[in-house]
Parts: C-alpha cells; structure tokens; sequence
C-alpha cells in the first residue's frame, strides 16, 4: 500500500484504525488533485449509508502532505480524524469523494498488525508488551534530557552517515524516517539517500523539495534499482562521515540514537563496530512492542541468526577494509556484511538500549512469504561463505532456513583421536595423564543420535572455545538444562521446563550461542584449560562446581558454547537430581559468592537486565525493569 500520488484524482492514507467500544477510529489524510474539500461518507458492512450523526470528521493540520501534492503548504486541512459510531464493531467501507473522483477503501478493525494465534499468545503479548509500552513511555528521553545531550562536547565527535535505500516507499513512512533523524540530539550527521524509482515524479520532487530546507540530506536519484545491496552500495559512495550505519525506509530511530552511538565509541576507543537493542512499532506508530534485548558480541549466536541486526555503526576505517555490500547476496545483504564486519573488527561493543523501531506493516517486504523464504536462502549463502573464510568445518542443517535460523553440523574432527576421559556424576577427576578431552556427564543420561560427540568436539576446534555444552530434556521432551544464566543472587537453567520445540525468546532456546556457565551434567571441556584454571572446587554442589568452573575459564578469556542440537535424555526411570532452577547464592555458597563478587553484581553478559525468568520457563520483560527509569 505504498502511497502513490495521484495526478487526476484523490491521494489518500489510512494511517491508523483503533476501537474505542463500537467506535471506530480512522486517522490518515486525503486530498484532491483540483484541491478542493474531500467528502466523507461511510457504508457498514451490509453496505447501508452510516447517517450523519453517528459519523464525525475532525480535519486536522497536515502542512507536510499540502507540501507533498501541491508543492506549498498552504492547505491546513488534509488530515482527518473520522469517528464512526457502529450497533456492534464491524467492517466498514470509507468513502471519499471530491468533484467527480470517488474512493473506496476497507476499514478492518480485526485485521491485528500483531498476530496473535491464540488465548494463551495474546495474554503473553498483554503481559510482555504493555509493560514494554509503559517503560518505552518513561524512558524515552524529553525535551530537557535531550538539551543536556545536545550540549555534551565528546573529544572523539565524528560525522555519523546514515545509509538508507529507498525504493518507491510510503511517503508518510520515509518523511517519519527524516524526522526522527533531524531529531537525533547528536546533530554531526548526514543522511545518504539512494533513490532506486526515478519514474516516481512526486517521491523524487519531495526529495528535492526537501533537502532544499535540509543540507545535510543528500540524495542520488539512480537510473534504475539494481536491489538493496547495490542502492545502498550507491549511498554509501556519497558517505562522506567518519561513522557509517543503517536504516531501513519504513523504520524509526530514537532521538538519542547517535548520541549513544557517539558516547560508545567515545568510551571505547579501541572499539569500531557497535549495535543495540531494537523493538517493533505497528503501522500507525504509536505501539512499541516485543523488544529484542541483546546480548554483548557472541559470534556462535550470530551464526545461528542476525541477532545484530539495528542499529548498527561502523567506523568508516573498518569499512574501508570490508568494502561494498555484495550484491550476490541480495536478500540477506545485511547479514552477509555484519558477518564480514565481525571478521575484522578490531572490538564489537554492544549498547544495551532500545534505539531502532521496526515498522510493521502488511504491504511490507518483510511481511511478504516469498521474500522471506529469498531472505533465508540468501542468509544460507552469506553465512556458508564465512565459514569458508574462516576455516570452520560445518555445514548448514536445512532445519531452520525457512524461518531465517541456522544449525550448523560440525564435521567429525582428527583431533578426537586425543580421546575423551569420560567423568560420571559423583566420580573425582583422575590424577595422572588423561585425554585431550574430559567428558563430564551425568550417569543417568543417554545421548540422541550418533553424531553428538563429533559435533561437540568441533565447535573446541577453535582455539577461542574452552568447553561445550549440550541441551538435557525429559522424557517429555521439556528442557531440564542446556546452560545457566544469572541475575544478581540467582541464577537459572536456561529453559527449564519448555518443551524443546518451542519458540523461547527470540528462539534461543534452539540456537547455538555463548553462555555464562554450563553445566557439570553435560559438558565436554579441553582437559588443557580445565588444569590452566584449576579444576574442580571441592566440598561445593554441583550448581556452584558449574558456576565457579565456568567463570574461571571465561576469566581466563574463553568461551563456553551450548549447542541445543546435540541432546542428552534422562533415562527411563531414571532420576536426574538436577537441583531446582533457581538457586540462591547464600549460605554455605556465601565463599563462593564473595570470590565473584565482581562478576555476579554485573548482568550477566548473555542475558539482558531487561529480562526474567518466568514460571514457564521463558524470558519475559522484567517488571523490576519496567519500573525503572
């Protein structure tokens, strides 16, 4: 539903539909091309005229379309808000007329831009995203916090050029994309805009209208759309910044969003790539929702998907070195470039606030099934040729492509001829020589499958990777643990209780990634770095052996990967005696909690402060976060 201007006729855009009852609410704006009034009318959904009074029409000030059709502002009244009172809630058509042009359009108060399958799903989307609502409310920066960024003077203060590849969009959409852009409260920017619809007169002339008032819009209008990548590759030739990012045409940024990106790199000069969190905003705007809150850089989890996605700034220096998106790899452009960049950054730093909002749309390319099931093939390429370039022995498993996620089957390596010294529950570690590898397992598990060890043993190829982990479920096929993350005094099995085949948050649950600690009831450890750090504490439970473990391997800089394809199965009838999922650090682990001290008083690195554990087992939006500010 991309607005086209209409030279012989009425332009028009229903901008937002909401209930109030059995009121209906139509906002948007409409106008003629002989610039006289446009008239509305309204049909319910047996076709019968709505009377007048129970329709009201309030004409609201919109000086930016006036400016879009007629090339002034002198028309204040193109706006409406229309009031439809209705017997019951219901489809209406909205009629408009102006002269002898005639509109029609379906209003559809049930078509939900968030879908949601059932009950369940709806009281989880109340519970997760009001009170997401709330606190974007709160924490979205005023007017007088706005101010005070505007004044701070950083010593590195470079010029942020936002790319942005713009191809015959909605004109209300991309003019909201501009202003959130000239609202950013770091004002050093430039924004790049490769046109790729030349024969779109009023889009080109709006542009050109616009950046006349703007200098610091540039625009290029290109002489035909060759694709994303190769248009954005056409911004990014203008770029003339020392910071180079991204956006979308349809998409919002946070009005603080380059002063974050600035202060970042100001506090982490080494550092020359970051990203941040993201959320979702429905058509209209209005409604922020399901937040994507990060983790820091975990280069297992984005193998598995894009989880850097928005908002993400480069330094003009790294990019230099990655050169040009590659066309090739149209339709996952940018996953193919955020893997490249991953490749030779020197330092990725993630900002843990919400700075980009998606835009959610029907008529959009991301809600379209072809152009997402392109997007994912394309993503199977982009992330085949980093595995190429880096050397890693794994294949792509075709269970996730359709959704966009991956699995990689690690290759059985040589080095398992080092052997494995396999340790069950309760047993000590041997003294004397022992394997390369040490196999911790709990005696009351069987493995799934016939690859598992394979697979295991090739994610420690890498030099970078101390110990890995698998998922352990019930016989109900419920998680019982596949790792454990922390807050403060507490910490959880990752999952617990979830049937595995379930979408956790944003589908961790079934994505290899990086983690905190894993668990002594199904680890595989390089025997090399298990005796550099120390080994085991005695005299602890096994939560606390697995926690202390696991910090000191990561104080020694490695990385403990849990790979949820590989599982491990309690035996029938048998009894895991897991301890619960939460477990307080107190009491006789008060040793261990004051020798971490400095670790468990930071948030975890690989489970946002934005989230908790429900009862089910799933991350949510914590209401103790909700209520700060």
């Amino acid at each position: 539903m991309a607005l086209e201007i209409k030279e012989n006729g009425i332009t028009y855009h229903v901008d937002s539909v909401r209930s109030e009852g059995n009121r209906l609410i139509v906002n948007g704006f409409a106008g003629s091309s002989e610039r006289v009034p446009v008239e509305f009318l309204v049909k319910d959904s047996v076709g019968r005229i709505v009377s007048e009074e129970r329709v009201s029409v309030v004409r609201l000030n919109r000086s930016d379309v006036s400016l879009l059709l007629y090339g002034d502002a002198s028309c204040d009244d193109l706006g409406f808000e229309i009031r439809i009172g209705l017997d019951r809630l219901d489809k209406v058509v909205l009629i408009m007329k102006a002269g002898a042009h005639r509109e029609e359009v379906d209003i559809d108060p049930f078509d939900v831009k968030v879908k949601l399958k059932s009950a369940r799903d709806r009281a989880m989307f109340l519970k997760d995203n009001l009170g997401y609502q709330m606190y974007h409310a709160k924490n979205t920066p005023g007017s007088g916090a706005l101010k005070v960024q505007r004044a701070k003077r950083f010593d590195y203060s470079p010029k942020i050029s936002l790319l942005v590849p713009v191809y015959n969009p909605d004109l209300t959409f991309l003019l909201q994309l501009i202003k959130s852009v000239q609202a950013q409260s770091y004002e050093n920017w430039e924004m790049c805009l490769a046109i790729g619809s030349n024969d779109n007169i009023s889009l080109v002339g709006f542009i050109r209208s616009y950046a006349g008032g703007e200098k610091r819009l540039r625009f290029k209008v290109l002489e035909k759309s060759a694709g994303v990548a190769a248009n954005t590759n056409e911004a990014l030739a203008m770029a003339t910044g020392d910071v180079v990012t991204f956006a979308a045409q349809d998409d919002l940024l946070s009005p603080e969003a380059f002063y974050r990106i600035v202060a970042t790199f100001n506090k982490y000069p080494e550092a020359d790539m970051v990203y941040t969190d993201e959320d979702k905003v429905t058509t209209d705007g209005r409604v922020f929702y399901e937040p994507h809150f990060k983790t820091v850089y975990n280069p297992d989890l984005l193998r598995s998907t894009n989880y850097i996605c928005h908002l993400m700034a480069i330094k003009m220096t790294l990019v230099k070195k990655i050169g040009r998106l590659d066309p090739q790899m149209e339709g996952a452009q940018d996953y193919d470039y955020v893997l490249r960049a991953s490749e030779k950054a020197a330092k990725i730093v993630h900002i843990p606030r919400v700075l980009y909002h998606q835009r959610v749309h029907p008529w959009g390319a991301a809600g379209d099934r072809e152009h997402r099931a392109n997007m994912t093939q394309a993503g199977y390429r982009a992330l085949a040729a980093h595995l190429k370039r880096c050397r890693i022995k794994a294949e792509i498993d075709d269970s996730f492509r359709e959704s966009g996620y991956y699995t990689l089957r690690y290759r059985k390596t040589k080095k398992a001829a080092g052997g494995v010294t396999y340790i069950l529950s309760g047993q000590k570690v041997p003294d004397g020589p022992k394997a390369q590898y040490m196999l911790f397992i709990n005696e009351n598990l069987e493995f799934i499958g016939d690859e598992w060890l394979s697979q295991l043993l090739g994610v420690l190829d890498r030099s970078d990777v101390a110990a890995v982990g698998g998922m352990i479920v019930d016989g109900e096929n419920r998680i019982q643990s596949m790792g454990m993350v922390y807050t403060g005094d507490t910490i959880y099995h990752m999952f617990r209780g979830m049937l595995a085949g379930d979408a956790g948050y944003a589908n961790r649950n079934k994505l290899t990634q990086d983690v905190s600690i894993l668990s002594l009831d199904f680890m595989l450890i390089k025997t090399a770095a298990y005796e550099q750090v120390g080994g085991i504490l005695d005299g602890a439970t096994r939560q606390m052996q697995s926690l202390d473990l696991s910090f000191r391997l990561r104080r020694a800089g490695y990385r403990l990967v849990t790979v949820p394809s590989v599982k491990a199965r309690i035996k029938d009838g048998a009894l895991l005696n897991i301890e619960d999922k939460v477990h307080a650090l107190s009491g006789e682990t008060s040793d261990i909690r004051a020798s971490w001290k400095p670790m468990l008083d930071r948030p975890d690195p690989y489970f946002s402060k934005a989230l908790s554990v429900g009862a089910d087992g799933n991350w949510h939006v914590s209401a103790a976060f909700i209520s700060q500010k």
